[in-house]
């Protein structure tokens, strides 16, 4: 193994920061390769233009769990590429740590490693952006046109690795995408009128709080979508400037948002969505129910895209709002992140009430335990440690062992005492941080 790992020279202490690392592996027949993975803060694996893993497995700083998958190359030319992200800034999802990334992948006949790819930067994702919540990250705006054919080289340096610590289960390969079907539809407006939504994601930064200024943003998406004002009428899959359609999965579920769509005039999509609809008179969405800014926006060119967003969401319902050019939605939904561990016990209910709470319990667990167990999926995506009580013995009965169980108590084992808090106090939710001081007495 590699005692340094990667990262682009010159960007470290910085905020949200996106990499695109990318090796062309050429291959004389089909193989299966054994991958290694590391890195901090999140990266997917995009093999052939598909997203198939999400990492890493989170846990205490100084210590990084190696992700391991087997990965099957096709003949010919394969281009493997790790999209990277360092948000750099405390929350309760992840730690905030020096970033680094990881690659070792075990051919039958070769070994490629981090040194051998090459890194760009995702200048496609905006970088000075509001946070998503107090909780998690950043919010993602992109501007996928003319700029992404131009991607600069960037120039790399070894960066320190924190111990690397075996995982404790596979993460899941990401292979089931769920759709929606058009349910809603109709026109809005920009209602200058109405009260921009507010928070302490927003307006807390530099009060023991870390993100951008507002003055920094490249938009304000919030203050944006506050003052969306919507009329219902007709659905459609084409969508023009002040229209919008609304795509109900069938159910909640966690992943990557994901639309195809052909864009036949230069557009821009405020895509919001939530876990149901303004009430049964508004058929659209209220994105900031959970004081979470639950909205990603697109700036596009002419021409056909795939669009995936970077993190994992939580919703039923997709709302696709054009405030410019004419674009048709093909399929709009979810590249599903889900731990299947969670339906391992298998039962017939004849009372159909209490299977359909069954089936939401096990529904439930999958999305609140692809890496450890969290108290939800969507607005925090942390590791509570009360509600690790109950949700541990759920994990053991539906699971059938104590892995996932292991995966959430090592990391406050691993735990070395956060400066902020009282000495031998054990953080409320980790891994993540609490410069403000605050913790809850478990």
């Amino acid at each position: 193994m590699l005692k340094k790992g990667l990262w682009a020279k010159d960007l470290e202490g910085k905020k949200n920061v996106s990499l695109l690392f990318v090796k062309e592996i050429e291959c004389t027949e089909e193989q299966d390769v054994f991958v290694q993975m590391a890195g901090a803060d999140l990266y997917k694996i995009i093999l052939n233009d598909n997203t198939i893993f999400y990492g890493p497995s989170r846990t205490a700083r100084g210590v990084a769990i190696l992700n391991t998958l087997s990965v099957h190359l096709q003949r010919g030319k394969n281009t493997f590429a790790v999209l990277a992200n360092s948000y750099y800034v405390a929350n309760y999802s992840n730690v905030k740590q020096e970033p680094f990334i990881y690659i070792q992948i075990n051919g039958p006949d070769k070994i490629v490693t981090h040194e051998d790819f090459k890194c760009y930067e995702f200048n496609d994702r905006i970088s000075n952006v509001q946070r998503y919540s107090f909780q998690r990250g950043f919010v993602e705006i992109y501007n996928q046109g003319s700029n992404i054919k131009n991607r600069k080289q960037l120039e790399t340096k070894e960066v320190a690795l924190p111990t690397f610590i075996s995982e404790f289960f596979q993460l899941p390969k990401l292979e089931k995408e769920e759709y929606g079907k058009l349910v809603y539809g109709g026109k809005f407006k920009i209602n200058t009128n109405l009260i921009p939504w507010d928070n302490r994601s927003i307006s807390l930064v530099g009060n023991k709080f870390e993100g951008f200024y507002k003055d920094e943003y490249y938009e304000c998406i919030s203050d944006t979508v506050s003052r969306f004002e919507y009329t219902n009428g007709r659905k459609n899959n084409t969508i023009c400037d002040g229209e919008y359609s609304v795509f109900d999965l069938g159910r909640n579920v966690s992943g990557f948002i994901k639309l195809k769509i052909k864009v036949e005039e230069k557009a821009e999509i405020y895509v919001t969505f939530d876990e149901r609809l303004l009430d049964e008179h508004e058929f659209s969405v209220e994105p900031f129910r959970f004081n979470c800014c639950n909205v990603a926006k697109w700036e596009l060119d002419e021409g056909e895209y795939i669009l995936e967003t970077f993190e994992v969401y939580t919703f039923k319902y997709l709302q696709v709002n054009v405030t410019k050019g004419k674009v048709t939605v093909e399929n709009a939904g979810a590249l599903l992140v889900e731990n299947s561990g969670a339906y391992n016990l298998s039962f017939e209910i004849e009372d159909d009430v209490l299977g359909d709470i069954v089936a939401s319990a096990q529904n439930t667990l999958a999305q609140n335990s692809w890496d450890f167990l969290m108290d939800c999926p969507s607005r925090e995506r942390a590791c509570w440690t009360n509600d690790l009580y109950y949700s541990m013995q759920s994990a053991e009965m539906f699971f059938g062992n104590d892995d996932v169980i292991k995966s959430s108590v090592v990391n406050i084992l691993l735990d070395k005492g956060l400066k902020e808090l009282p000495k031998g106090v054990i953080p409320m939710c980790y891994p993540s941080d609490h410069i403000n001081g605050q913790y809850v007495p478990n």
